[in-house]
């Protein structure tokens, strides 16, 4: 039993369980700029679930209250609007007032010289139409339209994705013509094995639609590839696209601040979309994938639909959101000095996958707050990256 006014657990505190509210309020509260309160039947310390247990907030008892210990967090839609809204807190700490929407495209458009495309205007494509049929199970459909996408029109990775798309159509199509078009794949295993798509389809010809893995049949119903040099969402307008990256890796960008800055990186396992999406507000920053990203696309409502039907997935969606939260309070805790800064995305992603997200100087530059001449040399006095001739940095051991 605690008190009211007693601290159930600190802020910064290492949680290694959860505890239900069986009677009384819990305030949480950090020093992100949050405050909530939890009543009864309410999980809290749900930051146990996590491989880093380090809670970002305190627990502090608003009345008497009677807690007991959960070994095992089961999802609910409950938590998962509560990360939400403390994202949504969050967000504004690292928010300035937007910009309007066409303001914002103009702005992208003069920094990438219009060599880059927008997730709307790649929605209007036969690519898109045909996923979407593919959804609905109109494999027919699906692959005519697949049929119609002329080669090159967005990049060499993305024709070989709609080659096996038009192979896993031709499964549910005409079935006696399938070992022949994915003999021809296999020949080619080198091109199409980074694909989700083809593992998805040798699944199903080894196992069979109704035995295939729960995440490739949400991505065999969900599933996108977004092409390289597409901005998924734009600062200030309203969507409802939440993307769950399976492969790949965006920039959080913000063209509202009088010079672009790079708020950070994402990558797998990591949500995007769902704050502005699920609470009907404004984005907070542009999404940007220079490189061809593989992802879970759901819309407000499919995406609970999904979460309530395949709750180990809901459970990845809930910890994808409080880590979220986590690394946004270590990046604020950086403050803008060079160090803390790289010190911070050799913690989260490790030297390896930082160079599998070949990011340029231009990047890291804007993301230091600081000039490209004073990052370009700290890093070689520092000996932390070499930088290649294309402004790519290879970062060192």
């Amino acid at each position: 039993m605690y008190k009211t006014g007693e601290i159930i657990f600190k802020e910064g505190e290492n949680l290694d369980k959860a505890y239900i509210i069986l009677k009384g309020k819990v305030k949480l509260t950090s020093t992100l700029g949050y405050s909530v309160t939890s009543g009864e039947s309410s999980i809290i310390a749900e930051w146990s679930i996590l491989k880093d247990k380090i809670s970002p907030e305190s627990a502090i008892a608003d009345s008497d209250v009677e807690l007991a210990d959960i070994k095992d967090i089961e999802f609910t839609y409950e938590l998962l609007e509560r990360s939400f809204d403390r994202l949504t807190y969050v967000n504004k700490g690292f928010s300035s007032e937007l910009k309007p929407v066409d303001k914002v495209r103009e702005i992208i458009k003069t920094v990438t010289k219009g060599s880059w495309r927008f997730f709307n205007d790649f929605k209007k494509s036969k690519y898109f139409l045909a996923r979407k049929q593919i959804e609905r199970g109109e494999f027919d459909e699906a692959y005519k339209n697949l049929s119609q996408i002329p080669k090159r029109l967005f990049s060499e990775e993305m024709d070989n994705e709609i080659e096996i798309l038009k192979t896993l159509c031709l499964y549910f199509v005409n079935p006696k013509a399938i070992m022949e078009r994915f003999n021809i794949l296999r020949r080619h295993v080198d091109k199409y094995q980074k694909h989700i798509s083809f593992t998805l389809l040798l699944e199903i010809l080894t196992k069979g639609v109704e035995n295939i893995d729960g995440m490739l049949n949400m991505y065999l119903k969900h599933g996108i590839y977004i092409p390289p040099k597409t901005v998924m969402m734009i600062e200030g307008e309203y969507g409802n696209d939440v993307f769950f990256i399976l492969s790949g890796y965006v920039r959080v960008w913000r063209f509202s601040s009088k010079n672009p800055v790079l708020i950070t990186f994402l990558g797998p396992a990591e949500i995007v979309g769902e704050v502005s999406t699920i609470g009907d507000l404004p984005r907070t920053a542009t999404i940007m994938a220079p490189r061809p990203v593989q992802a879970l696309l759901f819309s407000k409502d499919s995406i609970r639909k999904s979460l309530e039907a395949n709750k180990k997935f809901a459970l990845e969606i809930l910890k994808a959101s409080l880590k979220r939260i986590q690394n946004m309070k270590k990046l604020k805790e950086t403050g803008s000095k060079i160090e803390g800064r790289i010190k911070f995305l050799k913690s989260k992603w490790g030297i390896s996958e930082l160079n599998r997200m070949s990011i340029n100087i231009e990047e890291l530059a804007s993301f230091l707050h600081a000039d490209k001449r004073t990052v370009v040399e700290y890093l070689i006095e520092n000996k932390i990256a070499s930088i290649g001739s294309d402004g790519t940095i290879k970062f060192k051991e």
